[in-house]
């Protein structure tokens, strides 16, 4: 049967919070194929350390949010280790103002900024960095987010007052929140059909 045919188990987005950033992943990850070392969706195109020579592409918070979705979703066979398409091999600087924070259960420090500090939250664009041990550019791409958000580890944190950094790394469609429609459960960032995209990985954090 055709790998477009076989359909992965849905996994419950975690709930946001100190508490619950403690619970134990779902057993339902074992299910899932290896992607690279991980059984995380498209996990070794998100962790690659390729391609960050590039001078990055400069796009605004609000014309990420609107490029254009991709076809494939992470929830068939197919999709779920699906190599970097050419908008993915391309790095981009994209400023904005940090609304949320949060320690994925993959590692990954999910962040969610909006273009202007006063923009609903859910106009927002996801950027996130993985895990510190796979690259000294991640791991120093934290200590700095860490630093410039006055913050001693990860943690799950909404900002009452936004903080504005600027983020470079790799274009990444999560297509596992990808729908015909708007993205589901891509943290709050689910406003426009685009904004399954993200910075993935990071590798460079800095002031605006």
């Amino acid at each position: 049967m055709h790998g477009r045919y076989l359909l992965l188990p849905s996994l419950e987005e975690r709930p946001f919070g100190t508490e619950a950033a403690l619970m134990a992943p779902s057993a339902a990850t074992a299910a899932f194929p290896l992607c690279g070392p991980e059984r995380h969706y498209r996990w070794k195109e998100k962790i690659t350390t390729s391609g960050f020579n590039q001078i990055p592409t400069k796009p605004s918070v609000n014309t990420a949010l609107n490029w254009s979705p991709l076809s494939f979703s992470g929830h068939d066979l197919l999709s779920w280790c699906n190599d970097r398409t050419p908008r993915e091999k391309k790095v981009f600087t994209i400023r904005g103002w940090v609304r949320r924070t949060r320690k994925e259960d993959d590692g990954d420090v999910h962040v969610e900024i909006t273009q202007n500090a006063a923009d609903a939250v859910e106009d927002c664009f996801v950027v996130e960095i993985p895990p510190a041990n796979l690259s000294s550019s991640f791991s120093k791409a934290r200590d700095d987010l860490l630093s410039l958000l006055g913050m001693t580890e990860v943690q799950d944190k909404d900002f009452n007052s936004p903080i504005r950094i600027k983020f470079t790394g790799l274009a990444f469609w999560d297509g596992w929140h990808a729908t015909s429609g708007l993205p589901v459960k891509h943290g709050r960032c689910n406003s426009t059909k685009g904004a399954a995209w993200e910075l993935h990985p990071v590798f460079e954090v800095a002031p605006p």
